[in-house]
């Protein structure tokens, strides 16, 4: 939609000073209306949805964000100073899509307890239950996803050595 705005002489002229040529004065006057917009729905007492929306969208993938670091961090941890090869390896195989390598279950439930979470199992596999521990990060999909991925990356290090 277009829209004609008065502007009056004055400002007008200050806007078409050589030093504010570059400004964008459409999107000055978008910013605007929304801030205007915005402040007007406050007096009522309406809050749009879609802002709500916004943040908490942004909030979820931060909470999420920050789980797949932890578990990146403590899946290296583990795999550096406590994994046995027969289960760091497991977890490359699970890493890699094979669940039907014996004991799998056994190692994935052992990795979930060890990492502070509950284990379920789901079908033919595991997953991190939603019952966490305190100090534990509050997406156990996300933190497991990150476990598995720091884990893997320190056995790529060493695979060769071995």
């Amino acid at each position: 939609m277009r829209m004609n705005i008065y502007v009056p002489d004055e400002l007008h002229q200050k806007m078409q000073a050589s030093d504010y040529s570059e400004i964008n004065w459409s999107a000055v006057a978008q910013q605007a209306f929304e801030q205007e917009l915005k402040v007007h729905a406050a007096k009522k007492g309406i809050k749009p949805m879609n802002t709500v929306i916004e943040r908490l969208r942004a909030s979820k993938k931060n909470v999420e964000d920050q789980s797949y670091v932890a578990g990146i961090n403590d899946g290296r941890i583990w795999a550096e100073e406590h994994a046995q090869y027969d289960e760091l390896t497991a977890v490359v195989e699970v890493h890699n899509g094979d669940t039907s390598i014996d004991g799998y279950s056994e190692v994935v439930g052992r990795i979930l307890s060890e990492a502070g979470y509950q284990a379920e199992e789901v079908g033919d596999g595991w997953k991190p239950s939603m019952n966490w521990r305190a100090g534990l990060p509050p997406t156990p999909e996300r933190y497991f996803e990150g476990w598995v991925e720091g884990a893997v990356a320190v056995f790529a290090e060493v695979e060769d050595e071995l």
